[in-house]
């Protein structure tokens, strides 16, 4: 599931810089594109900071990151114009930041959580010889596993839906796009008092 969300950033809403920027320049696309260039940047270096502090099943399980959200950090980009920046940013992962995210089976019965550091990463048609078993303890729960000599491995927890709580850290923040985007505004500013020295 794939999701692309995007960023308005408007020189009219930020910084006192960029106000008296604009009272000055007849054409604003070249400073929308050097606003987009940092906003783009800063929030490939926020999502590639976030993803370090998100392994928390990897790291109970034992397996290695998945590197999901260090290639979706990749994938942020802009469109500048004379209006102002719009940034894309790809992946379902980051309807999270505006609140819960319920998950359902699209394609399946069942969400396969990985339950095992081999799982992690992968989906459960790459393992052969998979059933469903049913816990005997507890309140039933349901796995495929996989039975290995005599005992029985559990691979993935079968879950009907789950809910991902919102997780407003995947990207930066509006103070932070800001930042940004007065980042952006004095690079050009030194570009064209450079050009006209």
């Amino acid at each position: 599931m794939s999701g692309l969300l995007n960023i308005e950033i408007k020189a009219d809403d930020s910084t006192p810089v960029l106000q008296e920027l604009l009272k000055e320049l007849s054409d604003l696309k070249p400073l929308n594109d050097y606003i987009g260039a940092a906003a783009a940047e800063g929030t490939r270096m926020h999502i590639r900071s976030a993803a370090e502090q998100r392994h928390t099943t990897a790291e109970q399980l034992g397996a290695s990151p998945t590197g999901y959200l260090t290639k979706r950090a990749e994938l942020v980009s802009y469109t500048a114009s004379a209006s102002g920046v719009e940034l894309a940013v790809t992946g379902a992962i980051f309807r999270r930041v505006f609140g819960p995210v319920v998950i359902k089976p699209v394609a399946a019965k069942m969400l396969t959580i990985p339950w095992r550091a081999e799982a992690y990463g992968k989906r459960a048609r790459e393992f052969d010889n998979l059933f469903v078993y049913v816990s005997r303890r507890g309140n039933g729960m349901a796995f495929l596993a996989r039975r290995e000599g005599k005992k029985i491995q559990l691979y993935y927890l079968l879950k009907s839906i789950v809910v991902l709580s919102q997780d407003t850290g995947l990207l930066p923040t509006v103070a932070q796009y800001a930042q940004a985007a007065e980042f952006g505004a004095r690079g050009y500013l030194r570009k064209i008092t450079a050009a006209a020295a």
